[in-house]
């Protein structure tokens, strides 16, 4: 048997020899760095499809409400420091002029609860949001003393009628009813 001392001969050799092979093998991309806020928004949705999963697949599934006991410190606590915010919002709003400041950071806080709702396909919507929702330009209109709390009022509750389930429709309506700034807030 006459054997043939060709590298090109020998199938093995193809994979260990300094032969062109190597120039033909793919070019890997750089590594892509994300950003904190893309890997928490990636987090974020992945729990809400982890809940969703879960919600659909186990017929009993239920949130529970964590309330602190009736009589407990806790409870109390929580509710003077509640009714403490709002009461505060609303003598500010009452001033002569109108101080807006609570209501500016709850709008931004309002803005990031709306933002959060939506998923990655609607950048027309998380736009939108982000535009009437811009926290520098309430800033600016309530220094000239020129912002409608009303109007935007009104768009957080058509954008929430939007984004809630059907079942939260009669909510979304006596919310619309309401002609509080600050109750409708609440």
């Amino acid at each position: 048997m006459a054997c043939s001392s060709c590298d090109s001969d020998s199938p093995r050799d193809s994979f260990t020899s300094d032969s062109s092979s190597k120039h033909a093998s793919p070019v890997s991309s750089p590594p892509k760095t994300a950003t904190l806020d893309e890997i928490m928004s990636t987090t974020r949705d992945l729990s809400n499809l982890i809940l969703a999963h879960e919600i659909v697949a186990n017929e009993n599934f239920h949130m529970e409400n964590v309330d602190p006991p009736k009589n407990s410190l806790e409870r109390r606590v929580k509710e003077i420091v509640h009714k403490a915010f709002w009461d505060c919002l609303e003598s500010e709003l009452k001033e002569d002029p109108p101080q807006y400041e609570h209501a500016i950071k709850l709008f931004d806080e309002i803005k990031e609860i709306l933002l959060s709702f939506l998923s990655r396909g609607t950048n027309r919507l998380r736009t939108q949001i982000c535009e009437v929702l811009d926290v520098d330009l309430i800033r600016q209109q309530a220094e000239h003393n020129a912002v409608d709390l009303p109007k935007l009022g009104s768009y957080i509750i058509n954008i929430m009628g939007k984004l809630c389930a059907p079942v939260r429709d009669e909510d979304v309506k006596k919310l619309k009813a309401t002609g509080d700034i600050v109750q409708m807030l609440r």
